[in-house]
This record gives structure tokens, C-alpha cells and sequence, in this order.
């Protein structure tokens, strides 16, 4: 299954890489922009669901106490 899934993960890149270099520059950096932003989403939900361990540990902490 591993595999099968890196095999997809490659072709995809090719794809993206062949794709990327026939397209115009400008395109290819307001598309990097907008998927970089993208990425913003799932580390906000990673913090939220997150967000009750930081406290615990930061309360157990001694060097973070005041």
C-alpha cells in the first residue's frame, strides 16, 4: 500500500514539475503563495485541538510558573 501511495505521490511531482515549467512565472509564484497560505489551516487546527496538552504541560512546568 506504501508503496502504490509513493508511486501516485511521484507522478503527481512530475506532473507539477512539467505543468509548473510550461506555465508563466508570474502564475507559478501567485500559486506557490496561494498553497503556502493553505498550509495555515490544518497547523490551526493541530493548535486548537493542542491547546488543552500546552496548558497542562505548561502548568506542570516549574521554569514557566511565575
Amino acid at each position: 500500500m506504501v508503496k502504490k501511495a509513493l508511486n501516485i505521490y511521484r507522478v503527481l511531482v512530475m506532473i507539477c514539475i512539467i505543468a509548473g515549467s510550461l506555465q508563466k512565472v508570474d502564475l507559478v509564484w501567485e500559486l506557490a503563495d496561494m498553497f503556502n497560505g493553505l498550509m495555515v489551516i490544518p497547523n490551526l487546527i493541530a493548535l486548537i485541538g493542542l491547546r488543552n496538552l500546552v496548558v497542562e504541560v505548561t502548568k506542570k512546568d516549574p521554569l514557566l510558573k511565575d
